[in-house]
């Protein structure tokens, strides 16, 4: 099979993952939210804190933690979907020859989606844990704070640096391809 279709079909089948687990992640941030939390999982991932992320978890309606923990274990499948489909477009950007004196930053900057899939999946371990260890209501023990402390923070720095990393991983694809349909369209025809 050729390359280019590999990386296309590819890169169609990951943001049809990603657009349809968004609107699951919507529908479960919606519920999370319901009873006037503070933040769904999102928020979670950048509460930074044992007390910012029990005040999000324990004002979750009853059941939230079970849908906090079903969009995080379905997030495992999101990040193959966004994190795939950014690397195959900044590779198939790469090969294109519109951009040929590019074509050596974008192959280094298709690394950036791959870091924040491995940040992300950490990120998800954390919450995990911490998910499974805070408790529904009532005050957070001095010592489970202490323990959910490193938890909390690894998270908020790995979901931090993977939003970076995703944000220019994305901005580079807006940029070339820009870049490519001017150099194209620049080009005098035969």
């Amino acid at each position: 099979m050729n390359n280019n279709r590999w990386l296309r079909g590819f890169t169609l089948l990951a943001f049809l993952i990603v657009v349809v687990l968004f609107i699951v992640f919507q529908g479960i941030e919606a519920q999370l939210q319901a009873a006037g939390s503070p933040g769904g999982v999102v928020e979670l991932e950048m509460a930074f804190t044992p007390a910012r992320a029990a005040a999000i978890i324990q004002a979750w309606p009853a059941g939230g933690a079970d849908l906090a923990r079903l969009a995080l274990w379905l997030d495992f499948l999101f990040i193959i979907g966004y994190a795939g489909g950014l690397w195959a477009l900044l590779v198939q950007l790469a090969a294109n020859p519109a951009l040929a004196s590019w074509a050596g930053v974008l192959r280094r900057l298709a690394v950036l989606p791959l870091v924040a899939a491995l940040l992300d999946v950490s990120e998800n371990i954390c919450l995990l844990l911490v998910v499974r260890r805070m408790p529904p209501v009532g005050p957070l023990p001095a010592t489970l704070a202490s323990t959910l402390a490193p938890l909390t923070l690894m998270a908020g720095v790995f979901a931090s640096v993977k939003f970076a990393l995703v944000g220019v991983a994305l901005l580079t694809v807006v940029l070339a391809g820009a870049i490519a349909l001017r150099n194209r369209s620049a080009k005098p025809n035969p």
